[in-house]
């Protein structure tokens, strides 16, 4: 054993500095917003705090690397093909801007976040299990979000009916993700 792979799903600090450089490179391609200034000519600090959001799926994705025999950069490009897709990181946003008053509300909270973990993990590894020999990755992404028309149709329409509310609670937030959840079945 190498010791970079504790269990199945688990990873150390040194395995996940491994893909840093590549991490970052690829988030740089994939990262369709502005950049936000904050420090005058430090490109990499900047480009950290405009993808710092998308950073906590960096472990699932490298997870999935190290239990396929897919390139890094394949699984990255879906990853974040798929938070684009299905508006992730609006619903985080969504999430965090909540205010958590009841025990209940935390645990719904942590539910929400596992299932959108959950659901990004289970897309990726399909849509990398779907992938053609020598396809691109983002051929591949497309290519199946049209083979599944009817299913994403129908998470779409969820998701824009979601992302028209103005204000959004907890519940709505849950049956969205819910919504997206029913779609695995």
């Amino acid at each position: 054993m190498d010791g970079k792979i504790f269990e199945k799903n688990q990873l150390d600090a040194a395995h996940i500095l491994d893909h840093k450089d590549e991490l970052f490179s690829l988030l740089e391609q994939v990262h369709n917003q502005k950049i936000e200034v904050l420090i005058e000519g430090d490109d990499r600090f900047n480009l950290f705090f405009s993808v710092i959001d998308y950073l906590r799926f960096a472990i699932p994705a490298i997870v999935i690397k190290s239990n396929t025999n897919h390139q890094f950069k394949d699984v990255v490009v879906i990853f974040y093909s798929l938070i684009h897709e299905f508006n992730i990181l609006d619903i985080i946003v969504a999430l965090n801007k909540i205010k958590v008053v009841t025990s209940n509300d935390l645990v719904l909270r942590n539910q929400v976040l596992q299932f959108i973990e959950f659901i990004v993990v289970h897309y990726t590894k399909k849509i990398l299990d779907f992938q053609r020999v020598n396809e691109e990755a983002d051929v591949a992404f497309a290519n199946f979000i049209n083979n599944e028309k009817s299913t994403f149709y129908k998470v779409r329409d969820t998701l824009d009916l979601f992302m028209t509310k103005e204000n959004k609670d907890i519940k709505e937030i849950a049956i969205t993700v819910n919504q997206m959840m029913v779609s695995l079945l």
